[in-house]
């Protein structure tokens, strides 16, 4: 039998290093989680019969726990150089317990960062503006968490599950973003007289907010499998699609454009409205209107 065992009212920390174990390590899948008081503790004392197999996390004061060092590191830094020590066999169908890939990997490790980061660091309380309402939606054990704890007193069973959902979240997040920042720099990068625009065949959802985020003014993106096309502006800058909107239903008057109120949302294709008709347009042709108008 194996058990995972970490302490009572998970943080952060705690949640992340179980969900590792969980994820990726070979044959811990369905490995029971146990909660304890934090403190000392021999892992002989946990297991119940021969050949029980025991992993305490973030607390015991052991291999995967980091309260007895100085050194700067948490639970779930300790857990995936475990993991790594590991051999990883080929990938099962459907499975997080398998191999990485590279993708994998590298969103792993930034997630980490960010624990470690909250965890060590406590930058969520020392960055610029942290006591600002808006970082009341970071999840850790100073604010979600915290209500969640509060609304389910004691049941860290409950908390592991939230964590669960919240670190699955995360990781797809972080790999989709991985992905975006690879297509962003193979990007087809152009200038309007709003700022610099950037334009790319990709149907990653993260490349179009990562690119604003990235200080471009316009952003193109082209579904390489449906065809459709998506503009977007970055808000409250001044865009104004409009003139761009009617050249290209000039140019293709069969496709369907909605250009939003906002005037700097240009849309051929949405999740909302799967019948609007894609453009025949290919990108460069899109983004030599753009530049133009």
């Amino acid at each position: 039998m194996k058990t995972i065992v970490t302490h009572l009212n998970p943080d952060l920390d705690a949640l992340c290093s179980v969900w590792l174990l969980k994820r990726f390590l070979p044959g811990w899948t369905d490995a029971e989680v146990k909660f304890i008081p934090a403190g000392i503790v021999k892992i002989d004392s946990l297991k119940t019969e021969e050949g029980d197999e025991v992993l305490v996390v973030d607390t015991g004061f052991g291999e995967l726990d980091h309260h007895q060092s100085d050194e700067r590191t948490c639970g779930a830094k300790l857990v995936w150089k475990h993991i790594q020590k590991c051999t990883m066999p080929a990938r099962p169908a459907g499975g997080y317990n398998v191999q990485c890939t590279k993708t994998e990997t590298r969103a792993i490790e930034r997630l980490l960062d960010v624990v470690l980061r909250i965890d060590y660091d406590a930058q969520d309380i020392t960055m610029p503006g942290a006591a600002d309402d808006f970082n009341i939606f970071l999840f850790n054990e100073r604010q979600i968490l915290r209500g969640y704890r509060t609304i389910y007193r004691g049941q860290s069973e409950k908390h592991l599950e939230l964590g669960f959902t919240i670190l699955d979240s995360v990781f797809e997040v972080l790999k989709a973003k991985i992905e975006a920042e690879d297509i962003i720099k193979k990007g087809l990068m152009f200038e309007t007289k709003w700022g610099k625009g950037i334009g790319a065949e990709t149907n990653n959802e993260m490349y179009m907010h990562l690119a604003q985020q990235l200080g471009f003014k316009v952003v193109v993106s082209k579904d390489p499998k449906r065809g459709h096309i998506r503009i977007h502006g970055l808000p409250r800058v001044g865009i104004d699609f409009t003139k761009a909107k009617q050249e290209l239903e000039q140019r293709d008057p069969d496709a369907t454009w909605y250009l939003h109120q906002s005037l700097s949302l240009l849309l051929n294709g949405s999740t909302a409205n799967p019948d609007m008709k894609p453009t025949t347009l290919t990108l460069n042709e899109v983004v030599d209107v753009l530049r133009r108008k």
